[in-house]
Order: structure tokens, then C-alpha cells, then sequence
């Protein structure tokens, strides 16, 4: 594995250039010139000297792209990213569920070891923002107990945020009610068609992917949907096959449907995910199915 470090000591050393605005590129390059090449992935179960040691790296390399222009104006696959003025890398101690702003809607879960970077703080300190680990412009928040920042790093450095929107309303003035006119007799209508029929146009899954894949031992890979209807989707199932079995139910974390799925069993091999969205008439659409490779090493 020495030549992977010195080929990706040299690569930092070539993105981390002089005066970055965001402080995170020169942070990199000050490790690697102190001899620092990368710490072991906390959550994969590997040891030192296996591919995995320097996978953090690699996501400080994606954080200089990001932060200061590496890796283009578009970002990572295209997306536009927004800069920010602080950032500090951190992990997780223990499995936290992530938040959308502060005490507000879930959002996901975040396991033990997950390597996170810090891109804001609450007012009074209580909770930290990070970047979501499947949407680099969207920000997570955590409450602090449950994040570990680097040495050197420090929270009181972030910027505040974090409050979750308010909906204001505007009180209106009561109106008195015209007065009703007087009935006109009429000859009742003749009798017509009965109701309508119900709701019989299913569902439709329109994206859906899954993230890792490969995974390894306890980590955890995200199933990912978009479905749409003529009415509205209440909810999307999940069932698994193959190496793992189970079914459950996804969440929905704004425009999406999620499903964080991890295992401690050893069976290794393809995992197959079928999706199926419901309706409130219980219309199903057709399943669509999406493959992850599960890897357990002991």
C-alpha cells in the first residue's frame, strides 16, 4: 500500500493550494507535509494497511474540491455546491438519527465511526450541522454529544444556524355573511349517473438507487426512491432477498423515500432491493429492484 499513499500524498499536496478561503486545503496540506497519511476507517472493521486506511483522505480530498474549487464550479457528478467560510472534520461516536434543522423532522441515521464535516453550531452549542453524507449541498443536524471533532479543530469556529423555517399567518378580519336570498321553487332534477369511480390509477417509481455499494461488515448503504402519482404517494415498501431477507417501510426525507439498511449477519454476497409505491386507494405501482454487494470480512 505505499505506493497508493505516496500517489494520494501527492495528489493533496497538488490540491492543497496557498490561501483557500474556507482554511480546508491548507489544513490538508499542513498534514501532509507533516508526514500524516490518513487515519483507518473507524466503521469498516479493516486495520491498518488494508485499501480502506485511507478513505478518510480521500473524503478530505472531495471536502478541498468542494470548499475550494478542485473540483470545478459544478462540484461533485455535476451538482452546484455551495461554499462555505468554516468547516472542521470530525466522526461519530455512536449511531445518531440526523435532523433537517434543530429538533425538527428526522431526516436520517448516521452510524458509529462515520466520518462527518462540520459546517455549523447552534447559538447555544448543543447541536452541530454537517454535511449530508448523501448531498453535498443539503446540511444535517446532530446534537453535539454525538460528534468528535479532529485534533485542532473547533466548534466555536462554525458559524451559527440551524433554526428550523416558521410559517407566519396573517390573522384576517371577519366579514358578516351576505344574506341568503329567498328559495325559488324548482322542479327537482331529474335523477343523474351515480359517483364517480375511485382512484384506480397506480403509482409510479420513477428513480431509485442504492449508496455504497459494495458495502462491508456493519456499515450501512441507503436505498433511495422518487415516485410519483395522480393523487399523492403515502408510502413506498421494501422488501430485501438474497444474501439478507426482510421487508419494512421507507421514510420520506423531503422529495424522497429512504431506507438506511445495515446487518451484523456474515453471509456475504448480492442483496437484492424491490421497491413498490402505495397510494391512499391502496393502488401499488410495479416493482422496480436495485442490487447492493454486502461484504462481511469477520
Amino acid at each position: 500500500m505505499a505506493e497508493i499513499d505516496t500517489l494520494l500524498s501527492n495528489s493533496l499536496k497538488r490540491l492543497a493550494q496557498p490561501g483557500d478561503a474556507a482554511g480546508v486545503a491548507d489544513a490538508i496540506r499542513s498534514r501532509v507535509d507533516a508526514g500524516d497519511t490518513g487515519t483507518p476507517a473507524q466503521s469498516s472493521g479493516f486495520g491498518g494497511g488494508s485499501p480502506l486506511s485511507w478513505l478518510p483522505w480521500v473524503g478530505l480530498v472531495v471536502v478541498a474540491g468542494l470548499v475550494g474549487g478542485s473540483l470545478a464550479p459544478l462540484g461533485v457528478f455535476g451538482a452546484v455546491v455551495t461554499e462555505v467560510a468554516t468547516a472542521e472534520t470530525a466522526m461519530l461516536t455512536d449511531d445518531a438519527t440526523a435532523y433537517l434543522c434543530i429538533e425538527g423532522a428526522e431526516a436520517a441515521q448516521l452510524p458509529a465511526g462515520q466520518r462527518v464535516l462540520a459546517v455549523g453550531r447552534s447559538d447555544d452549542g448543543t447541536w452541530l450541522g454537517v454535511r449530508d453524507p448523501l448531498n453535498v449541498v443539503a446540511t444535517l443536524w446532530l446534537p453535539t454529544g454525538s460528534v468528535v471533532l479532529d485534533a485542532g479543530q473547533d466548534a466555536a469556529a462554525l458559524p451559527v444556524g440551524g433554526d428550523c423555517p416558521t410559517i407566519e399567518t396573517t390573522l384576517a378580519v371577519p366579514v358578516a355573511p351576505a344574506p341568503k336570498p329567498e328559495p325559488t321553487p324548482t322542479t327537482p332534477p331529474a335523477p343523474g349517473p351515480g359517483p364517480g369511480p375511485s382512484d384506480t390509477t397506480p403509482p409510479v417509481i420513477t428513480q431509485y438507487y442504492v449508496t455504497p455499494t459494495p458495502f462491508y461488515n456493519d456499515e450501512t448503504t441507503t436505498v433511495i426512491a422518487l415516485a410519483t402519482d395522480n393523487v399523492a404517494v403515502t408510502g413506498v415498501l421494501i422488501t430485501w432477498s438474497g444474501s439478507q431477507t426482510g421487508s419494512g417501510s421507507m421514510t420520506k426525507v423531503g422529495a424522497e423515500w429512504r431506507f438506511a439498511y445495515s446487518t451484523t449477519n456474515p453471509p456475504t454476497g448480492a442483496i437484492v432491493f424491490e421497491l413498490r409505491a402505495v397510494d391512499a386507494a391502496g393502488n401499488q405501482s410495479a416493482p422496480v429492484k436495485v442490487v447492493a454487494d454486502h461484504q462481511f470480512f469477520g
